[in-house]
């Protein structure tokens, strides 16, 4: 492929359904080898995943120093994408950046948890089936709009050669909790919350706390507000 040399290269392209099986090779580590060999010495974002550190988490969060351990195919592809861009980066000139984000909402979202809650609600506003045990999984969440503008803000910025970033705030919420923030900010009467351990995939983290060098990104509760207010 002939390089094309832009100035910045923002990839989030590829199949982002974590427990997805099939062409995830194709979709995730496949396509980003292609468009790096078109990027020259660009800046290039790269979007990761937390998936990839795996499950267990230990107390002070998962920082960018710590030793990823994917337990999904999805969270091989990301960690395959990661090293494409870092050699790349050695073999161009590229000024590669993998940020590592953690599970982001808001508009125009096609999949996740806080789109499923919305759609079982409307067709059951009185009981709700949850993947996993009381009181699900406790995560961090991103607001999709002050995420992407932070990217967007380090794609304009110099660069190192290549470096890792994760995208998280430094507080969780559980799947309980959302289901709560969901009802109160639609107006819905409580509803009877089903838990089905058995639906739960290999590789998900239940307990997944990240540590982040943005100290202003709002919490995940807010996040998750925020979200509502454009559904």
């Amino acid at each position: 492929v002939a390089s094309i040399n832009p100035d910045v290269v923002f990839h989030f392209a590829g199949n982002p359904m974590v427990n997805a099986g099939d062409g995830l090779i194709e979709a995730n580590t496949i396509l980003t080898d292609r468009i790096l060999r078109g990027c020259g010495a660009s800046n290039f974002i790269y979007a990761s995943s937390a998936n990839i550190y795996g499950s267990a988490c230990p107390s002070y969060g998962f920082s960018e120093t710590d030793t990823p351990n994917p337990e999904s195919l999805y969270a091989v592809t990301k960690l395959q994408g990661e090293v494409l861009v870092k050699f790349y980066s050695k073999k161009t000139g590229l000024k590669g950046l993998s940020i590592r984000y953690v599970a982001t909402v808001g508009r125009n979202a096609t999949h996740g948890v806080l789109p499923d809650v919305i759609r079982k609600l409307k067709e059951n506003p009185y009981e709700i089936e949850l993947f996993g045990e009381d009181p699900g999984s406790i995560k961090p969440y991103l607001w999709a709009d002050q995420s992407m503008s932070k990217t967007l803000d380090l794609g304009l910025m110099p660069l190192p050669n290549y470096d890792v970033l994760n995208m998280s705030p430094n507080d969780q919420i559980s799947i309980d909790e959302l289901v709560d923030e969901v009802l109160e900010s639609k107006n819905l009467s409580p509803v009877k919350k089903k838990w089905a351990p058995q639906y739960a995939w290999a590789g998900d983290q239940t307990d997944l706390r990240v540590s982040c060098r943005f100290p202003d990104l709002m919490s995940s509760r807010m996040a998750i507000r925020a979200a509502l207010g454009e559904i």
